[in-house]
């Protein structure tokens, strides 16, 4: 090999702390590789913050070309998910309602709940997630770093009203439907008229409808009613649905705005009626 000699002495590799004869263009040999297969050397391309190789992903890279996220995805299991329990639920606007979409802890999705667009801005600050009742609740933290729970239903409730509700009432879905959270669908009340916009549990029951129960005694069907934490008896019927009917006369009365009725024909014969 030809030795380029300066003033008489070997030059040397132009890198820094290098003692490497130049091979080509100022640099040793190992250098000289290196500009030519990446365009500078390694300690050059090493200083250039990487993003994670994930498709949309803006994190620098922590291990083999992933960010610490998706690197301990890919360690957990073999593959890069789509979505993970700390990513923001997604929400879709149409026509001035919110629809948000909810997922268990496999990140699978498993309901959407719907509430008023004007809410977004506010409800996207937190993650929502379906409780076992039925719900969409979330978490937030206070001052002292203590966690509370809260349900998206009072949270639309008390956005709607100024950022104030009243704490001893509770508030109840017109519908039945607790994935329904619009605000016309909410109404707040006592407990006693959660209770009335309630259809009857399921279970062994003698009936089908609400406030009808078989009385052995008369081998009849009788109608009752509950109001002011008292029971209220409306009569013994041949006809199941009578009784039924009778419920639903008495709740229209009784329970008004909050009467949730029993879905039979809309007569009665109170005549066949045997009061008590």
């Amino acid at each position: 090999m030809t030795k380029e000699i300066s003033n008489g002495e070997i030059k040397m590799c132009l890198v820094e702390g290098c003692n490497g004869k130049i091979q080509c263009k100022g640099y040793c040999n190992k250098h000289y590789r290196q500009i030519t297969k990446h365009g500078m050397l390694l300690s050059q391309l090493r200083a250039i913050p990487k993003i994670c190789s994930v498709e949309g992903c803006e994190d620098l890279v922590n291990c083999k070309g992933f960010c610490q996220k998706h690197y301990k995805q890919m360690n957990k299991y073999g593959r890069i998910l789509e979505r993970t329990v700390n990513d923001p639920n997604e929400i879709v606007i149409e026509d001035n309602i919110a629809t948000m979409y909810l997922y268990n802890r496999d990140c699978e999705e498993i309901a959407t709940t719907i509430f008023d667009a004007q809410f977004v801005d506010d409800i996207s600050n937190y993650m929502w997630s379906l409780h076992n009742n039925g719900y969409v609740v979330s978490s937030w933290f206070d001052e002292n770093n203590i966690r509370h729970s809260m349900s998206l239903h009072r949270a639309i409730m008390y956005l709607s009203n100024g950022y104030t509700i009243d704490e001893t009432l509770q508030i109840d879905h017109e519908d039945l439907n607790k994935l329904n959270n619009l605000r016309s669908n909410l109404r707040m009340c006592t407990g006693s008229q959660n209770e009335m916009n309630k259809i009857k549990a399921t279970g062994q029951y003698s009936s089908r409808h609400k406030g009808v129960t078989w009385h052995i005694t008369t081998s009849k069907w009788r109608a009752s009613i509950r109001f002011n934490n008292k029971q209220i008896y409306l009569g013994h019927f041949d006809d199941e649905n009578d009784a039924a009917r009778a419920y639903n006369a008495a709740a229209i009365t009784y329970h008004k705005e909050f009467a949730r009725l029993n879905d039979v024909p809309d007569k009665i014969n109170l005549e066949d009626a045997i009061n008590l």
